[in-house]
């Protein structure tokens, strides 16, 4: 986020992709995909977003204002995000999200709700519901040996959700997502392995079974 000042007039312009969560990347890229809207309207919506204004006060900047903001929206060309640090723990807006990395620490439903959008075809939607199931609500909680985060697993999916794809930054969804799909991709590698070898130690005692009828 920067602070730009022109003719007395400062702007706070988001200028990263770090600054925008899931559903405003995801609507930045359909303004930009849009076969119906001219570049100026397309550049008038996403600086309404990157100032967190509505359209019509855009529309109502002088020209010069306007061109001179376009200028701080570079990182639109840069088509793959950089890779994060994924924290154990996150806080917006005074409430505390555990990230779950560890597919063994899934309660059933999570990974149920998971495994069901890994097959969903509109990105936004995969991405959205996946980091939702991902990232779950904790509180603090008072224990005899001090303060402890447990999850909450009470709690509304579509309020959640919505909450997550709003406030989420697009660049930790995204490495978030990259993380998981490699740890999926071990875990499929690594069930094909097993299931090689159980099928090789079967061949062998099979061979094995079969010398011993002939020596008998």
């Amino acid at each position: 986020m920067d602070n730009i000042t022109l003719d007395n007039k400062t702007y706070t312009i988001k200028n990263s992709w770090n600054d925008y969560s899931i559903n405003e990347y995801f609507d930045i890229r359909e303004l930009l995909l849009s076969n119906i809207l001219s570049d100026e309207e397309k550049y008038a919506n996403i600086l309404a977003m990157a100032l967190n204004k509505k359209v019509e006060e855009v529309e109502e900047m002088s020209l010069q204002h306007f061109f001179n903001l376009i200028k701080s929206l570079k990182f639109l060309q840069d088509t793959e995000f950089t890779k994060i640090k994924i924290p154990e723990y996150i806080n917006i807006n005074g409430k505390t999200f555990k990230i779950y990395l560890k597919i063994g620490e899934y309660n059933t439903s999570q990974y149920l709700n998971i495994t069901n959008f890994m097959d969903e075809k509109d990105e936004r939607t995969k991405m959205v519901n996946i980091i939702s199931n991902i990232i779950i609500p904790c509180t603090k909680v008072n224990k005899f040996y001090g303060n402890k985060l447990e999850r909450i697993d009470d709690y509304d999916i579509e309020e959640h959700t919505q909450f997550i794809s709003d406030n989420v930054s697009i660049v930790l969804a995204n490495s978030i997502f990259l993380f998981f799909y490699q740890v999926l991709n071990t875990l499929t590698l690594n069930s094909i392995t097993s299931s090689v070898n159980q099928l090789k130690r079967k061949m062998i005692q099979l061979k094995f079974k079969k010398m011993l009828r002939i020596a008998k």
